[in-house]
C-alpha cells in the first residue's frame, strides 16, 4: 500500500543497497552507464521522489502532454 511500509524491511533494503553501492566494482559499473550512484536515506529518498514527482507533474502539465 503506498505510504505505508515495513520499516524492518526499508531498513535492510537501505542497508543493502548502501553496501553494494560502496562496492567499487558497481560504482564504476553504474558510471559506465551513465549513471551517478549515490545511496540516501528512506527519508532523504522519499523526499526527493515527492519533490521530483511535484517537478515533473507540472512540467507535464505545462507541456500539454496527455495519455491517448
Amino acid at each position: 500500500m503506498r505510504g505505508r511500509r515495513a520499516e524492518p524491511v526499508v531498513a535492510r533494503l537501505s542497508g543493502a543497497l548502501r553496501t553494494v553501492l560502496a562496492e567499487p566494482g558497481t560504482k564504476a559499473k553504474l558510471e559506465l552507464q551513465g549513471a551517478g550512484p549515490a545511496w540516501q536515506s528512506p527519508e532523504a529518498f522519499a523526499a526527493t521522489i515527492t519533490a521530483e514527482q511535484k517537478r515533473w507533474g507540472q512540467a507535464v502539465k505545462a507541456s500539454g502532454a496527455s495519455i491517448d
